[in-house]
Formats: C-alpha cells, sequence, structure tokens
C-alpha cells in the first residue's frame, strides 16, 4: 500500500486505477465513472481508512463508525474539521452545518 506525507502512520494512497493505467488521472477518471464503484473497489483493496488524490487536494475516506470516530472525537490540534468543512461548503452551501461555528455544529449534530 503505498503511502505518502505521513509516512507510516499516514492511510494508504490510491494512485492505480483499473479504468487507465495512468497514476492519479486513473483515479479521477473512475471516480467519474462512477464514484460508488470506486469508493467500495478502494475500500475492499485498502481498508476502511485511505487517500485519493485529485488534482490539487487530497480526499481521505473513512469508511465506517470505526474509522470516522477519530475524525469526529480528535480535538481541533490533532485533526482540524474546520479544513475538511470548508471543503464541502460549495458542495452544501452557506449557512447550513459546515458553514457554521464548532460551538453551532456541535448543536446541529444533536
Amino acid at each position: 500500500r503505498p503511502r505518502t506525507k505521513g509516512g507510516s502512520s499516514a492511510p494508504p494512497t490510491v494512485t492505480n486505477s483499473p479504468v487507465s493505467g495512468l497514476p492519479v488521472v486513473g483515479t479521477i477518471v473512475e471516480f467519474g465513472k462512477s464514484p460508488v464503484k470506486m469508493v467500495q473497489r478502494c475500500y475492499e483493496e485498502y481498508g476502511p481508512v485511505f487517500t485519493v488524490p485529485f488534482f490539487h487536494k487530497r480526499l481521505t475516506f473513512l469508511i465506517g463508525p470505526e474509522a470516522q470516530e477519530p475524525f469526529f472525537k480528535a480535538p481541533d490540534e490533532v485533526l482540524s474539521q474546520d479544513e475538511v468543512y470548508g471543503f464541502m461548503k460549495p458542495v452544501f452551501g452557506p449557512g447550513v452545518v459546515y458553514d457554521a461555528s464548532k460551538k453551532n455544529r456541535q448543536v446541529q449534530f444533536q
């Protein structure tokens, strides 16, 4: 499992795809064709936590409650939710949970 940016503690990075032999480009094309199938393939191949490079971003997937728990429970000094939620703001729009302050977000999650 290739790992980059974080050494042995980083999740595996998906660099190949059965859709195309070109590194990184293949995963983008595969995701564009069928994101659900790609995530299922990567889950089977890499496990519940893996990273996919997409252009200038790196998307890390946390599949299942055990994989997601550290994200929601870690303090911001360890794992910043704001960076992830800022990335999601264009998807869901302003004013929703992803655009709220951490305090308001916690209230909205209840």
